[in-house]
């Protein structure tokens, strides 16, 4: 069982939350507030060697939040195996911890993949999912599966479904994952940004500072628990 603290995700939800103060542990991926009291317990990444495996108590958080995942959407297409281990079977094993902890809830950063590559827009939650590929069809089961969870055990959950989350410490190398990751890189090497069709198609870019706090100040709203939120920019860009 192997977890890696996130940096990326969680050192934003320090910056505003409604707990005064907060230490970040990144050997336990644990944060605690002021009075020593875990209240997040964050597995970035789990490998398929739990598979048949029991997973180890979640220790004593109030709240897990499932932040991470493999993200390269178009990629996720040849790499299904790696891709639901990674994503559905990771959080799953997560739930069961959780469930066997006694965690009040799980924060799960999903994805708008799930709603498929042409939605109706305006985008708002109440639109179908309709996943088109293996990393929007794993986000869309583990939602599915937290529901389920808490008709079965009473396991609160939340939800939120980001779009283009950009920010400090990404991974510029990844080939597959982030636009402006990818272009980034191809800049630094002198290479041509790579633009599909005539670059008049739009998106709405999110940095990760803008949605890491609401995140994190939600889990204190109760009427936000077993809810799903879209979460991110609505300031489309055009990629030329």
């Amino acid at each position: 069982f192997e977890m890696r603290a996130d940096r990326l995700a969680l050192e934003p939800l320090l910056a505003d939350a409604p707990i005064t103060s907060w230490q970040l542990n990144y050997d336990e991926q644990t944060v605690t507030n002021h009075h020593g009291e875990v209240i997040f317990s964050v597995p970035a990444e789990i490998n398929e060697r739990v598979l048949g495996a029991t997973a180890p108590p979640v220790q004593t958080s109030r709240f897990a939040l499932l932040s991470s995942a493999y993200a390269a959407e178009g990629l996720s297409h040849f790499i299904r195996r790696f891709n639901y281990v990674n994503n559905v079977v990771g959080s799953v094993t997560l739930t069961n911890a959780a469930v066997n902890s006694g965690v009040k809830g799980i924060v799960f950063t999903s994805s708008i993949a799930v709603y498929g590559s042409r939605p109706s827009l305006p985008l708002t939650e109440s639109a179908t999912p309709q996943p088109e590929d293996p990393y929007g069809i794993a986000k869309f089961a583990v939602e599915q599966d937290l529901r389920a969870g808490r008709e079965m055990f009473g396991l609160d959950y939340m939800v939120f479904r980001p779009h283009n989350v950009y920010g400090p410490r990404q991974n510029v190398a990844d080939p597959y994952r982030n636009v402006i990751c990818i272009f980034m890189n191809q800049i630094l090497h002198g290479r041509p940004m790579t633009v599909f069709g005539d670059g008049r198609q739009t998106r709405a870019f999110t940095c990760v500072d803008d949605v890491a706090p609401l995140m994190a100040a939600a889990i204190e709203v109760e009427a936000a628990w077993n809810q799903t939120f879209n979460i991110g920019s609505d300031q489309p860009y055009s990629l030329n």
